[in-house]
């Protein structure tokens, strides 16, 4: 073997080792249909450097045995039905990877997803996170998520959080987290976390690092009609959108907790009521006192009141497109002040998109197609 040989052998060595190892976690409920796809993603990854690890929460279909087909080729994890934070939490303490990312079972990663996330990653980064391409059952393309007039938060982030409540960021399969930061902020909390887990996650996590984004989407997010959450948006039942909107309400409240218990622990200044600096929770809000305001969970909200608060949170955005922002202005104002005989069909058309008329889905996508000069 001559020098040269001798130094390309050794420079591919060190690059090997040197690479991080990349965990992906797919938590499964009851998805038996769409299992085998997710993990098949994960195991065509052009980054060779991953372990994929399934966690199966007490499913009644088909999927054990799914799981168990893979063989060798998986980490399996198989549990009690307990919820999305105990998936998670159980899946992470097998997991060795630095970086890990959640995957939601019904949800895919595009091949070179793992690789473009490596290579934009950097020791400061606790969070990465992506666009995902909406797709239905089929696996057809019908948006984006988030929205293209959102755009991703990055940079130091946690100060956002304690004003506002929220900053820009993505669902469970669109986001990567570095492991030490995961491992100062795990285990999720599984009693207020059952569900929408990344809730927990995406606003614990940047108190521990810096936050960066991808624009491009990396993966796909499904919906479908055994999605909780996406059907609760297809229909059209009033009443089903009402139970919606007061769970949301509850979550935030969790969120907020757990965003202000993060910051005490690091001696940041915490601000109380989050939730009436937080534009999508007082989308929410509004929305459940105007439908109804017998059940209402915050007995001395009024509408006016709420509708300044959401106006106020709109226009201090800076992550929104112009088209975006007059859109949430204008929903907030028609709902929070006009009667309701307008306030009701502008909330229901703008939380349940299936029940729009034509005209209404054509004015929205010319609002939203503004851009800022």
């Amino acid at each position: 073997m001559n020098p040269t040989q001798k130094m390309s052998l050794q420079a591919i060595d060190l690059v090997g080792p040197s690479q991080p190892l990349v965990s992906l976690i797919i938590n499964n409920y009851n998805y038996a249909a769409f299992l085998a796809e997710a993990i098949d993603s994960c195991l065509n990854q052009t980054y060779p450097r991953i372990e994929v690890i399934v966690v199966d929460d007490g499913s009644q279909d088909g999927s054990p045995q799914i799981i168990e087909s893979y063989g060798a080729k998986i980490i399996p994890v198989l549990k009690a039905n307990g919820g999305q934070a105990s998936a998670m939490n159980s899946g992470f303490s097998v997991s060795a990877g630095e970086i890990v990312i959640f995957l939601d079972a019904d949800d895919y990663l595009i091949p070179n997803a793992v690789e473009t996330i490596v290579a934009r990653w950097q020791p400061e980064t606790a969070q990465l996170h992506y666009r995902l391409t909406v797709v239905n059952t089929e696996g057809e393309a019908v948006g984006f998520c988030p929205s293209p007039g959102v755009q991703l938060a990055t940079g130091t982030v946690w100060p956002i959080l304690l004003k506002r409540g929220r900053y820009h960021s993505n669902v469970t399969s669109g986001n990567a987290f570095s492991r030490s930061a995961l491992d100062k902020v795990l285990p999720i909390p599984e009693t207020d976390f059952r569900i929408a887990a990344d809730g927990y996650l995406v606003g614990a996590v940047p108190f521990w690092g810096s936050v960066a984004a991808i624009e491009e989407p990396l993966g796909c997010y499904r919906q479908h009609s055994s999605n909780a959450w996406s059907n609760s948006q297809s229909t059209e039942d009033p009443q089903k959108l009402v139970k919606r909107l007061r769970w949301a309400l509850k979550h935030d409240l969790h969120r907020y907790y757990w965003i202000q218990h993060q910051a005490k622990a690091l001696g940041h200044p915490t601000q109380e009521n989050l939730g009436l600096r937080d534009y999508m929770h007082l989308i929410d809000r509004l929305a459940s006192l105007r439908l109804d305001p017998e059940q209402h969970p915050f007995a001395s909200d009024a509408s006016a009141g709420i509708a300044r608060k959401g106006i106020g949170a709109v226009w201090q955005q800076d992550c929104l497109s112009t088209g975006r922002k007059l859109a949430l202005l204008g929903w907030f104002a028609i709902a929070g002040f006009m009667p309701s005989l307008f306030a009701t069909p502008t909330i229901e058309w703008f939380l349940l998109p299936t029940s729009r008329p034509q005209f209404i889905q054509k004015t929205i996508r010319g609002i939203k197609s503004l851009r800022v000069a």
